[in-house]
């Protein structure tokens, strides 16, 4: 029995986590106030909304922050960042459905006329290696 739990313990020591860190550099914060709510996406289901695979929330020092996910499979994500300036753990928005809040995903993908980018538009690929991403955020 020794020999056979040692085997196993042998066998996931020696097989590789490949895992990586994704830091996310967000730009052009213009206010101190509230929390920066960064979002890691792994499919467009939700996507840039309310379902997140991890979340951060970082509070603005300066005109940028960093957000950083580690342990990151590789695979296909997209990020999403907001300045919920106002703390309410929402992006507000205009009755027409305008953001009122800065927002920002990645590959810096911009807005449609009646919508936010799809996942598809912000999509990057993840292996190994570390990830950094530099995304700017869009004025309300």
């Amino acid at each position: 029995m020794k020999k056979l739990v040692f085997a196993a313990f042998a066998l996931c020591v020696a097989t590789p986590a490949f895992a990586a860190e994704i830091t996310v550099k967000v730009e052009g914060v213009k206010s101190q106030k509230g929390k920066i709510r960064c979002g890691l996406y792994v499919n467009g289901d939700g996507f840039p909304g309310d379902k997140a695979k991890v979340g951060k929330l970082v509070a603005p020092k300066g005109d940028s922050v960093q957000c950083v996910f580690s342990d990151v499979a590789p695979g296909t994500y997209a990020i999403a960042v907001m300045h919920d300036e106002n703390g309410n753990g929402k992006m507000d928005s205009s009755w027409v459905g305008a953001p009122q809040e800065p927002w920002g995903v990645s590959k810096n993908a911009p807005a449609h006329t009646f919508g936010p980018p799809t996942f598809d538009e912000a999509k990057f690929a993840v292996n190994e290696e570390p990830v950094t991403l530099q995304i700017r955020l869009n004025a309300p």
